[in-house]
């Protein structure tokens, strides 16, 4: 994910990428990139269409928790 997140920097914020996946705050796409939260699995159907990438992506590196 946090590949993902440096690709889409000078296209897409932090802050868009939250909007689209419903989080509140941006921090937390930084906090998910640094493994100290999880992205639910829930949110992780469009996290992967805020960063246009295969939702299997975003399980398999640092994982996702219910």
């Amino acid at each position: 994910m946090e590949r993902r997140v440096l690709e889409l920097k000078p296209k897409k914020s932090q802050l868009q990428i939250a909007s689209e996946t419903g989080l509140s705050n941006p921090n937390m796409v930084t906090m998910i990139k640094q493994g100290a939260s999880k992205l639910a699995l829930d949110r992780v159907p469009s996290m992967a269409r805020a960063l246009r990438c295969d939702p299997a992506c975003l399980t398999a590196s640092k994982g996702a928790t219910q």
